[in-house]
């Protein structure tokens, strides 16, 4: 893995450090926290349902609290999250932007996937699509996989994002520490 993409400051965290840091946050809580690769996503855009059904083979997402995956498109990095007992979908973007064809095709995903592994259509009354206004703004073209890692290690343990641009270089250390101990700090 190539810790300097975490450590300089201007770097953009590739793949590999985003896989690794959202498998700590599963390895924290596994039986309530569900995350997929950095390649699911594209995948399932690309290839549809049955290019990620095997996926999720050895756990039940469903009996999760919270699932996350981090959305490349093209050059930046987004996440969704979503909460099984609040029965929300959140797409967070650090530079502002709404993805409502992104957090449908998730919601698709969902569906697909309860009636693949349950055998019964997913009962999807009552729940929620948010492009979600309170996801801290990056102000530089670099920093959106911190973000993305950052704000599913906060909701992961329901903290609040409050944290700002300015705490990029402080949160890429503790990232680049975390890693190197194989250990979440929280």
């Amino acid at each position: 893995m190539d810790l300097k993409t975490i450590y300089l400051s201007s770097a953009w965290l590739n793949d590999e450090v985003i896989n690794h840091y959202l498998g700590m946050i599963v390895d924290r809580d596994p039986t309530n926290i569900h995350t997929f690769d950095t390649l699911f996503y594209s995948k399932l855009l690309a290839h549809g349902y049955q290019s990620v059904s095997r996926g999720s083979r050895k756990k039940d997402i469903f009996a999760c609290k919270k699932m996350f995956s981090p959305i490349h498109l093209g050059n930046h990095w987004c996440l969704i999250c979503v909460n099984f007992i609040e029965k929300t979908i959140k797409y967070y973007d650090s530079l502002g932007n709404k993805n409502t064809d992104c957090l449908n095709i998730i919601f698709d995903y969902l569906k697909q996937e309860y009636k693949n592994k349950k055998n019964e259509t997913f009962d999807s009354s009552g729940w929620q699509i948010i492009n979600s206004e309170d996801c801290p703004k990056q102000k530089n073209g670099y920093d959106c996989g911190v973000f993305t890692c950052v704000n599913a290690e906060y909701l992961s343990r329901d903290a609040k994002l409050d944290f700002v641009q300015d705490d990029m270089p402080k949160l890429r250390i503790r990232i680049c520490y975390e890693i190197l101990n194989n250990r979440l700090c929280f």
